[in-house]
């Protein structure tokens, strides 16, 4: 591994830091055009990766509270992009057809401002 320079170290960490707030920018501009929060497009690419996940274990890999799964399937229960089912102790949620629609139209233009914002990263400043 090629040792690098102080100000070199510090420039890179500069450039890796408005990196970080353009990525963050940007994509979180990306879901909100399409209706969406970040944590909400989150929780239906995960359960269309994964359907039929319980409230707690989308909790668990959200890194939030049951309550507040609870609230964000309620407002995407409303809007027609999930549906909940009991399975006796707990409620089993699944995107419905609108919701998968709306991932394959927001997750194109989302990757590509990705790829955009990363772009200002050279291979060299990754490895």
């Amino acid at each position: 591994m090629q040792k690098i320079e102080s100000s070199e170290s510090i420039q890179l960490y500069f450039k890796m830091l408005t990196t970080i707030r353009d990525l963050a920018t940007k994509s979180c501009e990306t879901i909100i055009e399409h209706g969406l929060t970040p944590s909400q497009y989150s929780m239906l690419v995960m359960l269309q990766e994964n359907p039929m996940l319980t409230q707690q274990a989308i909790a668990t890999e959200l890194g939030v509270t049951k309550g507040n799964v609870s609230q964000m399937i309620k407002i995407m229960e409303r809007d027609g992009l999930v549906i909940r089912k009991s399975d006796g102790a707990a409620y089993q949620v699944m995107v419905t057809q609108k919701a998968i629609d709306k991932i394959e139209i927001l997750t194109p233009e989302y990757h590509q401002r990705i790829m955009e914002v990363m772009g200002i990263l050279s291979t060299t400043d990754i490895t």
